[in-house]
């Protein structure tokens, strides 16, 4: 092998090496002019936030996260323009990107006052009033106290950001948002044990009622079978009269068939009283003693089936 060839042997790792160093050399100064051009749309956005224009702020701030991914400048300043954009849902999601770096204090006190916001339109919307005395008189029937329950749930983790944020940075502002989450959330707890109790009230008041029906419901069956006993006693004693009746005509008609009658065939004689023979007296009174037998085991029996209908009814 040459000389000439064992040099170019030699040289070609280097040549690659260097064309992979360039490579990387201009990767790096794209990247570098890339994240500038996000630095100055963010440096953009902010002033357009400052003239009050936050929907021009988010497109700029869209393509500046193009340019910048990842920034926690760019998402505080998106959370930011959401938030004077009137969407305080959306902001929140932005500060959680954000909490980064030195952007953390920013994050988190920005991120309770968005949440509060978002938690104060949630109950207004439902009609939560701003205290418990201006709790409407029909609250309990509806879904208050569900909202009411969420928005302390809310509010809590508002005042949990707001005592983060005091924690790495001491001001005024965050000791009084925080003082001012402690009495929101001191009216809804009182609002909502007042309406826990409201629905209690209307739960017995209507279970009294329900029980006040059953009763009513239950007077009417009893009414209705006691007219269905006394139709029966009714019925029973008419049956009984009706049987008396037909024994005392089967009685008569034998009385009149043992009186003799004339061998012609003739009309029946009259009774005579005077012409009765002593057996006749003696059948005569016994019958009337047998009626009067029964005549008084009916009227017990009227009188057992009256005192057990008063003791039923007692």
């Amino acid at each position: 092998m040459s000389a000439r060839h064992r040099t170019s042997d030699r040289t070609t790792p280097l040549r690659r090496s260097t064309w992979l160093v360039l490579a990387l050399v201009c990767a790096s100064a794209s990247l570098h002019a890339d994240v500038e051009r996000g630095r100055a749309l963010a440096r953009q956005a902010r002033k357009q936030l400052l003239d009050g224009r936050p929907q021009l702020a988010l497109e700029t701030l869209e393509q500046a996260r193009v340019d910048w991914p990842g920034s926690p400048l760019v998402a505080n300043l998106m959370a930011d323009a959401l938030a004077a954009a009137d969407r305080p849902t959306d902001a929140l999601v932005e500060y959680e990107k954000g909490m980064q770096d030195d952007y953390v204090h920013h994050a988190l006190f920005n991120r309770a006052v968005a949440g509060h916001t978002a938690t104060e339109r949630m109950l207004t919307e439902a009609g939560v009033p701003a205290d418990p005395q201006g709790l409407p008189e029909d609250a309990a029937s509806g879904q208050m106290l569900e909202v009411i329950e969420q928005g302390i749930e809310m509010l809590d983790t508002v005042r949990h950001d707001f005592v983060s944020a005091l924690d790495l940075q001491y001001d005024a502002p965050t000791g009084e948002s925080i003082a001012a989450v402690n009495r929101r959330i001191a009216d809804l707890e009182e609002m909502a044990e007042l309406l826990r109790q409201q629905q209690e009230e209307q739960q017995d008041q209507e279970q009294q009622e329900e029980n006040e029906d059953e009763q009513s419901q239950d007077g009417d069956d009893q009414q209705q079978d006691q007219q269905q006993d006394d139709q029966q006693d009714e019925q029973q004693d008419e049956e009984e009269q009706e049987q008396e009746q037909e024994q005392q005509q089967d009685q008569s008609s034998e009385d009149q068939e043992s009186q003799p009658q004339d061998d012609e065939g003739g009309e029946q004689d009259e009774p005579q009283p005077a012409s009765l023979s002593p057996e006749q007296m003696q059948r005569l009174l016994d019958q009337l003693e047998e009626l009067e037998q029964r005549a008084l085991q009916l009227q017990k029996a009227k009188q057992w089936r009256e005192r057990e209908k008063a003791e039923r009814d007692w």
